[in-house]
Order: structure tokens, then sequence, then C-alpha cells
């Protein structure tokens, strides 16, 4: 991040973060037209630094009146002295006059103000990717430069002359108070503005028309001025305007009715015509409740001042209180909230540094330098009114991020959600916030009521210094993450190096094959509705035997892994007295089967062992001693060639650096996300991803999604067959975990496409349907390779086993209709081909567990089906009486005690999984060492 970068971050940015807020309402919220959503923007932008024209206006008058009562004293010496006493007589006179030469600067006040809100415009207008697609009257695309005047092959832009049209009108009338000379910059001004901006998109220039005509609007008022203050003065008006706004109001609270009765109005007019004129458009409904809205908090602001609240701050802790309060504000916003989210898994994220900082400076200038400049611009009236916003939003801010919290489910390293409906509240949850927010405001009005302050302001000093040293913390515990990370990925690179040139995956023609697959958080009910849906793929799953009632052993990777890999020695104990070193009995599960494969003669291979060494990234060091075990993570240059395919595909010339940049923004958006009311949050956040409405909203990070579907199809390419001799290979693929860059055509992209209404309606939310889009993807490519397993006639002597770990809240499910909805996690995917098996796809009902795959893998081996570390007989006979599902607390494998997995509840399930009767749960008391059952929601 260079200088240029932090300055704009700082000083440009927060504008234009503001016009991204008003632009996305009225675009997304609201549902306007962009060219209406254009126009309020203007508007609003303007009226929100109407202060500061004012002000500047202000400066600038007194600058004329000194000039002008100078002038004739320095017109006299000009005319009689030369040289050095000429200087020094007009110096003396200023001096007199109490003026200093910097105050030449207040005059071009009025332009400078303009230049952070024509830059802030300008980079958020001219990078609206959406404008390009939206017409306007005669302007078929406001994304391009308007093209409206045709004369042969030749176009004139027409806006850039509309605009300077109004940009001039409104230099003619404010010149009226200039001289010429103080005239001429606004002039050359309005001209720069016509060559600079002609080939512009013509969405940028109806914004900065709207700005011309606004100010030429407002120099007209500030020219009629005292006739309009005797007109708002008037005591018909007023009342008039009382009366008005009443009558709005009651209009307010019967539209806001008929809109919440919405859906029941639309429902019941199939039967009575006449309800339909009961039904209130959603866009018509927020327009008018959003006018609503800024007149009441104009009246309030208005009623607070009138009522004196706002004058009984104490002078002497005014400046500290504000200061000490939008300092909080910016390290909570700005630094801790993200700092502390990356530092609980700091191995995931890119660049992680460079996103905290950016967004820091960001929030700096939002909450900080913005505030300052405001505070010492204006009078001590202003000063009292910003300090008590700031000190109530910091309040605010606090209680949000650590009373309201929130359980969202998972979020990934691109900032997005899993889970995006976790995020509405509940009726519940938005009084308590609600009840929150009038207790802090009431807090407020009686420390300052009773001149409490300084309290106050020692509380936000303590507040401060906690922030900065937890985030000093985390930011030590990133940074050592970071470079485990680096050290891995270079030991990786050299473990991998080592072996053959991405021969990946060995098939033996004579011999025996084990293949097994884990579709990480792979929904069995899924895959049956792909087989429902695609005949071709499953005409490929020849000798397949569905295990559909099969359990998990924990609701997510890290607590079930560990069965998968190693079986029932390695299941969590529930026995409260038995401990081990967890790390070991992790990376011992591993290698379990490698190992015995290995020891026995067979070509080994194992890819992406899930949390090897408790490293996200998997640590392939755990095999260093295991010579004949060939372990890989994925590498972009196994991958190049689909990788590329893929990407190539995508529109806009996606970049990674355009990638990193959109998660950079939504990484801002996620700090702001976490202080805001629960009500709000979800605003925030829709249609699977943050509001960036001048980006690319639906571009999501070249990750896990897409690499890992490549993975899938370059199989055939990383596979060697061999003449003779046994293989095992065992893949952990994330392609159905990371759902969210797959679209409707069952293929990842980088641009993600709104899900079709029918098939939101039938899998009740985007996620699920992504999901399913993501396993229609994983199987259609296995089922390209077992085709490719076929035609090199290798596919008889494979045995083959598709599982998941776990599986995931999905919808529509079996679970929903028996009221189990809480137990749909645990019923894993299992689909297993023995040697030589044949025939259609058999479903079986015997009770399975995930921790059945070693046994399933190894049973051909008869005697020789030993873990090799315990000597023991690997064995199913574990689960005749059912089996333990601890309810793991963390994702992350270092969330965890050194001895055991921390989990207080487990579930204890036996047969057939699917019937409500034959699941129990049991509560664990760590400290007296009692578990006792109890009663299922």
């Amino acid at each position: 991040m260079n200088f240029f970068n932090i300055l704009y971050n700082a000083t440009i940015y927060p504008i234009e973060f503001i016009i991204e807020i008003v632009f996305y309402y009225f675009k997304v919220i609201a549902q306007s037209s962009y060219a209406e959503s254009v126009f309020i923007t203007s508007v609003i932008i303007n009226i929100l630094a109407l202060p500061l024209y004012n002000k500047a206006e202000e400066w600038q008058k007194k600058e004329r009146e000194i000039q002008n009562k100078m002038k004739p004293m320095i017109d006299n010496i000009k005319s009689v002295y030369k040289g050095d006493q000429r200087y020094l007589l007009i110096r003396a006179c200023q001096r007199i006059n109490g003026y200093k030469t910097i105050y030449s600067f207040r005059g071009t006040l009025g332009l400078l103000i303009q230049i952070p809100f024509f830059l802030a415009g300008y980079n958020f207008f001219h990078s609206l990717t959406g404008a390009y697609t939206e017409s306007f009257y005669l302007i078929k695309s406001l994304g391009e430069a308007d093209k409206l005047i045709r004369i042969g092959n030749l176009t004139i832009n027409l806006l850039p002359f509309i605009m300077t049209f109004f940009s001039l009108l409104s230099t003619i009338v404010y010149s009226k108070k200039l001289t010429f000379k103080e005239s001429i910059p606004i002039f050359l001004m309005s001209l720069f503005f016509l060559v600079f901006l002609y080939n512009s998109p013509a969405i940028l220039l109806l914004y900065w028309t709207i700005n011309c005509a606004f100010s030429f609007f407002k120099n007209l008022v500030l020219l009629n001025l005292n006739k309009i203050k005797s007109i708002f003065k008037n005591r018909k008006f007023i009342l008039f305007s009382k009366i008005l706004y009443g009558l709005y109001s009651v209009f307010i609270v019967i539209m806001t009715t008929l809109f919440y009765l919405r859906n029941y109005f639309i429902n019941k007019s199939s039967e009575h015509e006449i309800l339909k004129v009961l039904i209130i458009h959603v866009k018509t409904y927020k327009d008018l409740f959003f006018i609503w809205l800024i007149l009441s908090i104009v009246i309030l602001i208005f009623i607070l001042y009138r009522k004196k609240i706002l004058k009984s701050m104490e002078i002497k802790y005014k400046l500290r209180l504000f200061i000490s309060s939008i300092t909080t504000i910016t390290i909570l916003s700005g630094l801790f909230i993200l700092t502390s989210l990356i530092a609980s898994s700091g191995q995931e994220f890119e660049k992680p540094f460079e996103i905290i900082l950016t967004n820091m400076f960001k929030y700096f200038g939002l909450f900080f330098v913005y505030p300052m400049f405001l505070y010492f611009l204006f009078s001590d009236k202003f000063k009292n009114i910003i300090t008590l916003i700031s000190v109530i939003l910091a309040l605010l801010f606090l209680s949000n991020t650590f009373i309201m919290v929130m359980n969202y489910g998972f979020i990934a390293s691109n900032f997005k959600f899993e889970l995006e409906y976790l995020l509405i509240p509940t009726t519940k949850q938005i009084i308590l916030n609600l009840v929150l927010m009038f207790v802090v405001l009431f807090i407020v009005l009686f420390i300052i009521k009773k001149n409490l302050q300084i309290y106050l302001f020692n509380i936000f000093i303590i507040v401060i210094i906690s922030l900065i040293s937890i985030s000093v913390f985390d930011f030590v515990k990133i940074n050592k993450e970071q470079k485990i990370l680096s050290e891995i990925n270079s030991l990786n690179s050299q473990i991998q190096n080592k072996n053959d040139n991405y021969d990946v995956f060995n098939f033996s023609k004579t011999g025996t094959n084990i293949f097994i697959i884990i579709l990480d958080r792979g929904c069995p009910e899924f895959a049956e509705l792909v087989f429902d849906e695609f005949p071709d793929i499953k005409a490929e799953m020849e000798g397949f035997v569905y295990y559909y009632n099969t359990v998990s052993l924990a609701p997510q990777t890290f607590g079930s892994i560990q069965t998968l890999y190693g079986g029932y020695e390695y299941l969590i104990p529930v026995d409260l007295n038995k401990e081990y070193i967890l790390k070991e009995h992790h990376n011992e599960s591993l290698i379990m089967m490698p190992k015995l494969f290995s020891d026995i003669g067979y070509k080994t291979m194992t890819f992406a062992p899930a949390f090897a060494n408790f490293s996200w990234t998997p640590d392939l060091t755990i095999f260093k001693e295991h010579t004949n075990i060939k372990a890989y993570n994925i590498e972009k240059s196994m991958i190049e060639k689909e990788l590329n395919t893929l990407l190539n595909n995508s529109e806009n010339n996606i970049t990674e650096e355009k990638i990193f940049e959109e998660n950079k923004r939504r990484a801002m958006r996620f700090a702001l996300f976490r202080a805001l009311p629960v009500f709000l949050r979800h605003k925030l956040y829709s249609h699977n991803d943050w509001f960036i409405p001048n980006g690319n909203k639906n571009l999501t990070i070249v990750g896990k999604g897409i690499e890992e579907y490549a993975l899938l199809q370059a199989l055939t390419n990383l596979t060697k067959i061999n003449e003779d001799g046994n293989c095992f290979n065992f893949i952990h693929s994330d392609t159905t975990h990371e759902p969210f860059n797959y679209n409707y055509d069952y293929k990842p992209s980088l641009e993600i496409r709104d899900v079709p209404e029918e098939d939101l309606e039938f899998f009740e939310n985007d996620f699920s349907a992504r999901s399913y889009y993501s396993t229609v993807a994983s199987f259609r490519e296995l089922s390209n390779f077992f085709k490719f397993l076929k035609e090199n006639d290798i596919y008889d002597n494979t045995k083959i086993i598709i599982t998941s770990d776990h599986s995931g809240y999905f919808n529509p499910s079996i679970f929903n209709e028996k009221g189990m909805v809480e137990f749909k996690v645990f019923n894993a995917m299992m689909f297993v081909k023995d040697f030589n098996s044949k025939g259609n796809i058999i479903e079986n009902g015997d009770f399975m567990t995930i921790a059945d795959i070693p046994f399933l893998a190894t049973k051909h081996l008869l005697n020789e089906a030993k873990n090799p570390f315990t000597g023991n007989i690997i064995t199913n006979d574990y689960k005749t009486n059912g089996v333990n599902i601890v309810l793991t607390k963390h994702s992350d494998p270092k969330g965890n005690f050194k001895t055991r997995l921390d989990f207080d509840y487990y579930y204890h399930v036996k047969e057939n999984i699917f019937d409500i009767n034959n699941w129990k749960k049991f509560q664990i008391d760590w400290k007296t060492k009692e578990t006792k059952e109890i009663e299922l929601r």
C-alpha cells in the first residue's frame, strides 16, 4: 500500500462510501432505476455538503469584506510607493486589519471543497459496471458516452454541454457577488470539466449535471434568502406545515400496515378483486417512507436543539469526549473487528495485513478525519451536536459488537456468509436490540444531565487501550500463522517436487486399486436428485451400493474426519477420564490407511489430508518419515489447463488482483456489519454477497470453489496407469463445500448469476441451490473419470468409495418432513463399488457410519487389515449398539484443548437414523465429570 492509496482511503473514499450507501438504498432496496437513483443520490449528497459550501461562502464573504475595507488604503500605497517600501506598507495595512496572506486561499475554498466530492463521484460512477446494460430515454447505455447527436459517422456527446450550461448559469448567478478576478477560476473550472468529462460514461455526466443544476438553484436561493426566510417564519406557513406533516405521518402508518399485510392481500385478491387496490408496491412504499424518515429526523434535531438538550455539554470535556468517542469508533470498526475475525483462522486469508490496513485507513477517514474537520470548522452549537452524536454512536457500536453477537454460521475467507438466511433477525432479537439502543440513549442523556462526562471519557480511554491491545495480540497471532503457512507451503513444495511429475494418482491394470474420495459436506439427498435428473451420470455409477442410512460422527470436518480416515479406534471419546494428545491422535488417523497399504506393497497416495498437523493448509511434513507414501496438496500448476479454461471463459477480463480488491471491500463492510443493529445487518448483505454497487457485485474469489472443481476435471490428466502392482488413492475434495461459484448451468464461474426463482422456491435458499449445483458438477466430473477407468480396463479391479465427512442444513430434506431438522447435518454420503461389481445402483438401508470407510476399504485384505500403529484388526463391530456423535464447538482444530476435543454435548444414535426415537442427547459437566441425558427439542 503506497502513500497515495493511504491518502485516497483516508480522504476520498469516505465520501465515495456514502455515495455507495445512498445509491445502493435507492437502486436495490427502493428498487429505483439507475437514472432515478443517480438523481436522488446527487441531490442527497449535495444537501449533505451544503453546510460545507455555506461555510465556504461565509469565509469568502469575510475575505471580500476585508479586501474591500483595505482596498482604498492599498490603492493609495500603490499609487505613491514602490519596491520594498510599498511591500512593507501593504503588510502593515494587513496587520492593522488583522489580515494574513494565507487568508487569500479562503476565496478558493468553494472550489477546493468540490475536489474530494468530484473524485469520489468520478471513481464511483465511472466504474459502475451495471450501468452498461441500463438505458435512459435516448441514451442506450449509461455506462458509455451518450452519443446523442449523430452527423453521418460523427457522434457528439450532448450531456457534457448540458452539464457545462448549468455550471455556467450557476457561475453567472454566483459571480454577481465576486470581482472579475475572483470569477475567472470558476469559469475556467467549468470549461475544464467540459473537456475532462467529455467522453465519460453518461451516468457520471448525469450525476455531475444534477450537481451543477443543484448549485444553480442553490445560488438563486441565496440571492433571495431574506424573502425565503420570511416565508418560513410566517405563522400560517408553520401551521400548514404541521398539519401536512401530521397527515403524512398518518398516511405512512396506514401505508406501513398495508405493506406488511401485502402478501395477505395478494392471496385474497384472487377471491376478491377489490382488494387489489390495497396492495402496496414495494418501491412506492419505500420511497414514501424514506421521505417521511428524513423529514422526521430533521424535525427531531430541530426539537432537540430548541429544547437546549444539546447545549448542556460542559465545554471543558467536550473536546475530550469527542476525540475519545470517534477514536473508539475508529479502532473498533477499523481495526479490532476485522483483526479478530482474521486471527480466528490466520492461514485462510490472503494478504491479511493489506486487508486490515486498507480497512483501517478507510475507517480512519470516515470516523476520524472528517468528523475532526467538521468539528473545528463549525460553531460551538454544532460541536455540541456532533459530540453528542459521536458519543451515542460509539456506545451503540460497542454494545452491538459485544452484546448483539448472534450466530451467523460459517464465514469464508472472501468474507461471504455460508447461510445468508441466518442473518435475518427474529422479532425477539430486534426488540432486544431496540431496548439496548434506548438504554444507551438514556444513559448518555443521564450522564450529560448529571455532569458525569469525565467518567464517560475515562471509559472510552480504557476501551481504546483494550481494543488496541487485543488487536496487537491478534496481529502477532496472524503474523505467526502466516509464517507457519509460508513454511508449510515451502516444505510441501519440496516434498511434492521429489514425487513423479504430477502423476498423482496411480492405477494398476492387473492388480487391485482402491480409490476413496471425500466430497466435503456432500449431501446424500442431493446425490439422489442428481441421479434422478441426470440419467447419464447415474449410468456411469455402475456397480455402486448407496448406503442412505449413514451417519457422520460430528457436525463439521474436524471431529468427524479422524474416524473417516482412521476408523472406530479414532472416535472422539466421551469417556471423561480418557485423555490423549489431540494433535498426535489426529495425525495418526490421517496416516493410518496410507501406511497400512504402503506396508503391504501398495503404491499409496493421499491428497489434501484434512487439517494435517492442525494446519488449514495440510502440513504434509507428517508424512516425511513415511517415504513410501505420496502426499499432495493442490497446486495451480497441477490444474493449470483446466483452471485457465475456466478463467478464460469468464467475462470482464477478471484478474486475481481485481478479485482481491473486491475482497478488501467486502472486508470493510464486514467491519461495519458487526457494529450495526441486527435489523440493519441483513440490509448490508443480500443476495449472497455484500452490496458493492460500483464493482462487480457477483465477483467471487478464485479459491477452492473453482480450484477444487478444476482438480476433479484434471483427474484423468493426473492419473498414471501401471501394468501391474496394487494402488491406493485417497482424495479430500472441497468441491461441494465451496458452492458460492456455482451457477444454474452446474459449473463454477467468477461471474455469479442469480439463482432462478423456481430453484429458490424448491431449495428455499441460495446456499442450498448452489450446493446442489456443486453436487451435480462433482458427480459429473467423477462420472467422466469412471468412464476413463472403464475405457482403460481398470474399472472392474478398482474399489471406489465416495463419501462425505458430514452434510449440511440443506433444503429440501426428509429430516424437515419428520421434524428432525437438527439431525440432517449428520446424514453423510456413502457410495461403495466393490471389485467386479456390476449393475445399476442398489440402495441399502443398513446402519452405517463414516468410520466404516477403513473397514470397507481393507476388508479384502482379510488378516492383513490391521491398524499399523496399534496392531488391532480393523472392524465395524463398534456400531452394534449405536454410536456417539460429538457436537464439536470449533471448526479450527486449534480452538480445542491439547488433550481433548472441546464439547459439552453429544448424541447417541442407533439403527435407523431417520427415526427420532433412535436418537438421544447427553450433556457433559466437565467439572463434576457427570453426564446426564437431556430432552430432545
